[in-house]
């Protein structure tokens, strides 16, 4: 089990010139990982934290500036705080020796966020899934152990 801290700090751009800081994020969370499985071959995960935006980053997602409201979308002042809450499950399994599967979900949930009351705000929960493949192409042939 491990605890973390991530701060980010979130641009905006339309390629290649525009670059725009729109403030930044505070992650706290708490990570899992089991390798414990098929002899270190297939590794289980999972971290939960909640998201904190500051500096106008929920002015960039939440805000409604007068110019751009109409009906159904009134104007709204958006606030810097607590977005919402974000769960990751994951599994990776090591087949061959430069092969590695992957897939994850993510759950993020964001009732009681503090930009819940703005019209961009339109669903309390959200769920992504993915999989994917890596091969590494040059590895070293001498591997570090790593300590239990």
């Amino acid at each position: 089990m491990d605890a973390s801290i991530a701060a980010r700090a979130v641009f905006a751009t339309d390629l290649p010139i525009n670059w725009r800081y729109q403030g930044f994020v505070i992650n706290p969370r708490l990570s899992y990982r089991d390798e414990r499985f098929h002899e270190g071959r297939l590794r289980l995960g999972a971290s939960v934290g909640p998201l904190f935006g500051f500096g106008g980053l929920n002015r960039y997602f939440y805000e409604v500036q007068p110019r751009f409201a109409r009906p159904g979308r009134p104007e709204y002042d958006a606030d810097g705080g607590y977005i919402g809450t974000e769960l990751t499950l994951s599994v990776s399994w090591l087949p061959f020796r430069r092969v590695r599967l992957f897939s994850g979900m993510h759950f993020g949930y964001f009732n009681g966020s503090a930009n819940e009351g703005s019209p961009l705000h339109r669903d309390n929960l959200n769920f992504a899934a993915g999989a994917g493949l890596r091969l590494a192409i040059f590895q070293s042939e001498r591997r570090v152990r790593r300590s239990a």
